[in-house]
């Protein structure tokens, strides 16, 4: 299976990679509080017009017009999915352009067209396109995922159990998964949400990454922050912490010294990361407009919110999981793997984040001597990423226009041990047994 713009654009217009919307929308809005967001917003000269006037200005012709649509597309079923997002949108835009600049990483992150790409190829995976779905061992992904939550997915059922769907008179459907299609539907819109919305934490993450070069200098932060302590007390019934606690809902009895090792695992994660700040930010953003208690939404609505923030959360968790000594040869965390036979969601969008490499931009400075004023362009070296099977050893394979940037590539993946770091058949942070796959491994090459 091949994932590019291309097919991206191609399949767009004839109607193909609609966002789902069988369960949408997920909130009743407080219209009060929406109208109080969007004063603020704008009060602080921070609107979406005024980003991407911005953004205009810093990039070239081609790649404006390449983000504006497709952001823009994510704005109007943000509508109905995540409302808040245009509050949060401008700065997304800012820090991304910050992040295509920056001069600290060999390969630069956009996230503007990113974000879209993910979930093209969420859509295209799960549901497929004329050619079908993505198919392992003569069944799709999307059969698979199901099969994993009926056998394996208690957590999932507790959390449910939770949000009062036994209440309900189709409670039954969703408990014993008599429903496979709608089950299927739900796996879908929850796997779409979480990839369209996936990064929202990197500008948290760019202010820690200023304040841990202040450590440096002399700055000591403290292990576990006050803010770290609010958060795990706001948000410790959510489920985005069921990892943390091995996917259990229903905390069991557990060594007096877990609870301080818990917050230390949590502020590390809140500070190193995009993963958890992404989560809170966008359940946060998600409470604070919701109409409640007046109308009360379906439980499988705020469920659908619920687990896409868990793997928004989860996608960027490998460096937590392996913890901070670049020697180890074990995670320092093993509870927070993920399997795909027990979190099969964040499985997709971690795989999906990987895959998405091709059509991101990588920003050039260029003077022709001292004096004169650098011009900066624009380049999209990776063209394509092909997913392919072989027998039982799957292959993620970068393509790209010229050799120079594939051995560039290549380079990257083996000094970061990236393929070590995700897919170690017994200790990468994605385990995929279930999958009936022997191996995962990331390459690049020419197109």
């Amino acid at each position: 299976m091949i994932f590019s713009y291309n097919d991206y654009e191609s399949k767009l217009s004839k109607g193909q990679f609609s966002p789902p919307n069988a369960f949408s929308p997920y909130n009743n809005v407080n219209k009060n509080e929406f109208i109080r967001l969007e004063l603020a917003s704008k009060s602080n000269n921070n609107s979406v017009e005024d980003a991407f006037n911005k953004i205009r200005d810093r990039v070239d012709r081609k790649y404006f017009y390449k983000i504006y649509p497709k952001q823009s597309r994510i704005l109007d079923y943000s509508s109905q999915a995540f409302p808040a997002y245009r509050f949060i949108l401008p700065e997304i835009l800012t820090n991304d352009w910050l992040a295509l600049v920056d001069w600290h990483k060999r390969f630069s992150r956009d996230h503007g067209l990113h974000q879209p790409l993910c979930s093209y190829i969420i859509l295209k995976l799960l549901r497929g396109d004329e050619n079908g779905p993505f198919i392992i061992n003569g069944s799709s992904l999307l059969n698979r995922m199901f099969e994993q939550i009926r056998d394996n997915g208690v957590y999932i059922k507790e959390y449910l159990k939770q949000l009062g769907i036994e209440k309900y008179p189709d409670g039954s459907y969703w408990l014993e998964m008599k429903n496979e299609l709608l089950w299927k539907e739900l796996i879908i819109e929850s796997a779409f949400v979480a990839a369209v919305f996936h990064d929202l934490g990197y500008p948290w993450q760019y202010i820690n990454s200023l304040n841990s070069k202040l450590v440096n200098v002399g700055i000591i932060k403290n292990e576990i922050s006050n803010e770290c302590e609010n958060i795990v007390n706001l948000f410790r019934n959510r489920m985005l912490f069921a990892p943390f606690n091995n996917y259990e809902i229903n905390e069991k009895i557990c060594p007096v010294t877990w609870s301080d090792n818990f917050k230390k695992i949590v502020s590390r994660t809140l500070n190193e990361t995009h993963g958890l700040p992404g989560a809170i930010g966008f359940l946060y953003l998600f409470d604070i407009i919701s109409d409640y208690p007046n109308k009360k939404i379906h439980p499988i609505k705020q469920f659908c919110i619920e687990w896409a923030s868990m793997a928004i959360m989860m996608h960027d968790l490998c460096s937590i999981y392996w913890g901070t000594d670049k020697a180890r040869t074990i995670p320092e965390n093993p509870h927070l793997r993920v399997k795909f036979s027990t979190d099969p969601l964040s499985f997709i969008i971690t795989l999906a984040d990987l895959i998405q490499e091709f059509e991101r931009p990588v920003a050039t400075f260029q003077k022709h001597d001292m004096e004169s004023i650098p011009s900066i362009y624009y380049d999209y070296d990776c063209i394509e990423t092909e997913l392919k099977l072989e027998n039982d050893r799957l292959k993620i394979i970068y393509k790209y226009r010229i050799s120079e940037s594939a051995g560039q590539k290549n380079l990257f993946i083996r000094e970061k041990r990236e393929n070590e770091k995700y897919f170690d058949h017994d200790f990468g942070y994605l385990e995929y047994s279930s999958l009936g796959l022997s191996s995962i491994k990331m390459v690049a090459t020419t197109i």
